[in-house]
């Protein structure tokens, strides 16, 4: 398998996987601002963090799926590789900040 049908299969694999995540993703959107709800919430770094990253994360998968195709489209297809894994980083952020939130308490 050429490197350009390798990069498009993945392409498609990761376009499907982060639509579908991006759609689910949006019942905890709507429940993110619960975070803030315990007193003195508003002033935890780390539940603020995890709010960004949960109310970005639909964002970056809209963002990052079509990115990709036209780094693919240029034949940058580390490029293309890289960008469409960039909802996992907002991801990794994400836990950590509730690892983090939830070992403070």
């Amino acid at each position: 398998m050429t490197q350009k049908k390798a990069v498009r299969t993945w392409l498609i694999l990761t376009t499907v996987f982060f639509c579908i995540a991006g759609l689910l993703s949006l019942v905890p959107v709507m429940m993110s601002p619960m975070i803030f709800d315990a007193p003195g919430s508003e002033r935890n770094p780390a539940a603020i963090v995890l709010f960004v990253c949960i109310i970005s994360f639909p964002v970056i998968c809209i963002v990052s799926i079509p990115l990709s195709w036209v780094c693919y489209k240029r034949e940058r297809f580390r490029a293309a590789r890289l960008v469409s894994l960039a909802p996992l980083v907002n991801f990794a952020v994400g836990a950590f900040a509730a690892f983090v939130a939830s070992s403070l308490q």
